[in-house]
């Protein structure tokens, strides 16, 4: 008939949702939780590193899926965003969802570390079976639970990339895999330091 048609094609991805896993109460030992952890930052910084950098805007456990072979894929880029607008592009799209997503994509502004702050409460939902919002406090904010099941130095990672503002989060995901791999990085912000 002439009228142009668009079509999307998706891989269809083998595996189980880290949603499906906090369903089914399957705890990860410290060292599959890690591996997880590393490899999504290894997802994350790959994003992050493209020009202009690409944001997922929306981690969170349904959209992980744990492939058989032990390694991770991140799903559902319906919310992606690149980080600089043409000038013909303006305004903001607030995607994300409750809880995953820090306060500052609430207000149209989401960064590499945003998508950082989603991994960690996806991380907390994973190790505790909680909800993020579980822990959240009056004013909004997540209180990590101290200590968090599993290797505490990844217990210190996610309190500190849950910590309110992007300021005093790690702000890329290779300074969060250095800080996991590497005894001498600080984990304390130096803001958040007494």
């Amino acid at each position: 008939n002439g009228i142009p048609a668009a079509f999307l094609v998706m891989e269809f991805v083998e595996g189980e949702s880290l949603q499906q896993l906090i369903d089914a109460k399957r705890a990860l030992d410290s060292g599959e939780a890690v591996h997880l952890f590393l490899e999504l930052l290894g997802v994350l910084d790959y994003l992050h590193s493209r020009v202009p950098p690409i944001l997922h805007r929306d981690i969170k456990p349904s959209n992980i899926i744990l492939r058989p072979n032990g390694f991770p894929t991140v799903v559902d880029f319906g919310s992606v965003r690149r980080v600089f607008l043409s000038p013909e592009e303006s305004g903001s799209t607030i995607a994300g969802t409750y809880g995953y997503m820090p306060y500052e994509q609430y207000m149209g502004q989401a960064s590499p570390s945003s998508d950082l702050y989603a991994l960690a409460a996806t991380f907390l939902h994973l190790l505790t079976g909680r909800a993020p919002r579980d822990f959240m406090n009056e004013e909004g904010r997540i209180q990590v639970p101290d200590p968090l099941p599993g290797e505490e130095r990844l217990g210190m990672v996610i309190a500190r990339l849950l910590r309110p503002s992007p300021a005093e989060r790690f702000a890329r995901a290779r300074d969060v895999r250095d800080a996991l791999v590497n005894p001498s990085v600080a984990l304390t912000p130096a803001a958040a330091r007494p």
